[in-house]
C-alpha cells in the first residue's frame, strides 16, 4: 500500500474518531460541597480535573487521567515588596465618558451578534441537563421557630416539585440551636459538538474578536 494512502487513511480514521468523541462524550461538571468540604469536577470522557477546597488545609487542583488523580503544582505566593522599593505606578483611573462608551459599544455588539449569541443559548439549553440537590439540618433552639421554618421550607419544596432536576431535604431538630447542610449538583453537556459548533461560529466573527483582541490589550 502506497505511503500517501496509509497516511490518508489514518488522517480519516483519526478525524472519525474526534468527531464520535466531540458528539457522544458528554462534558461533566459536579460538584460536592458542605460545611468543611467542597470538591469540584470537570470530566470530558478520559481527561478531567478536580478542584478540593478545605477549611483550614488549602486548596488542591488534580488533573484526572484515566480517573486518576496527578497533583498539578502549586504557584508560588507573590514575593513582598522590600521596604525600600516604590510601588508601581498605578493605571491611570478610567473617565465616566470612557465607561459609558464602552458600555454603549458593548450593548450595539450585543445588539449585533444577537442570532448568534441566540443559536449558541438554544444549544447550551438543549444540550445542558442540570441536577441539583440541597440537604438541611437545622434548628433554632425553640421549637414553635423551628416548627415553622420546617413548614415555609416545605412549602417551597413543593412549589419546586415540579422541577425534576431540583431537590430540597430538610430536617429540623427540636432540641437545640443546630444548623448544618450539605448540596451536590452535576451539569452534563449530552453533545459537545453542538455547542461547540455555534460557540466557535460566536468567537469568529469579526466584531467578537475585535473585542478579545482590545481586551488583552
Amino acid at each position: 500500500m502506497p505511503l500517501l494512502l496509509t497516511l490518508a487513511i489514518i488522517v480519516v480514521v483519526l478525524v472519525v474518531l474526534i468527531l464520535l468523541y466531540l458528539t457522544f462524550v458528554p462534558i461533566v461538571a459536579s460538584f460536592r460541597a458542605a460545611a468543611c468540604l467542597t470538591v469540584a469536577e470537570l470530566a470530558w470522557g478520559l481527561i478531567g480535573l478536580r478542584f478540593r477546597l478545605e477549611p483550614g488545609r488549602g486548596s488542591r487542583l488534580d488533573l484526572l487521567l484515566l480517573g486518576l488523580p496527578i497533583r498539578l503544582p502549586q504557584r508560588a505566593a507573590p514575593v513582598a515588596e522590600a521596604p525600600g522599593e516604590a510601588p508601581a505606578a498605578e493605571a491611570p483611573a478610567t473617565s465616566a465618558s470612557e465607561m459609558i462608551g464602552r458600555l454603549l459599544d458593548l450593548v450595539g455588539l450585543v445588539l449585533r451578534i444577537r442570532p448568534d449569541i441566540q443559536r449558541l443559548l438554544v444549544a447550551v439549553v438543549r444540550e445542558t441537563r442540570l441536577r441539583l440537590r440541597l440537604g438541611l439540618v437545622f434548628g433554632t433552639g425553640d421549637a414553635p421557630t423551628t416548627g415553622e421554618a420546617f413548614g415555609a421550607l416545605m412549602a417551597v419544596r413543593g412549589i419546586l416539585s415540579a422541577q425534576p432536576w431540583f431537590s430540597l431535604n430538610a430536617t429540623p431538630v427540636f432540641d437545640g440551636p443546630v444548623f448544618d447542610w450539605d448540596a451536590n449538583g452535576e451539569a452534563r453537556v449530552r453533545s459537545p459538538i453542538r455547542v461547540m459548533v455555534p460557540a466557535l461560529r460566536l468567537f469568529l466573527r469579526p466584531e467578537v474578536r475585535s473585542l478579545v483582541r482590545r481586551t488583552r490589550s
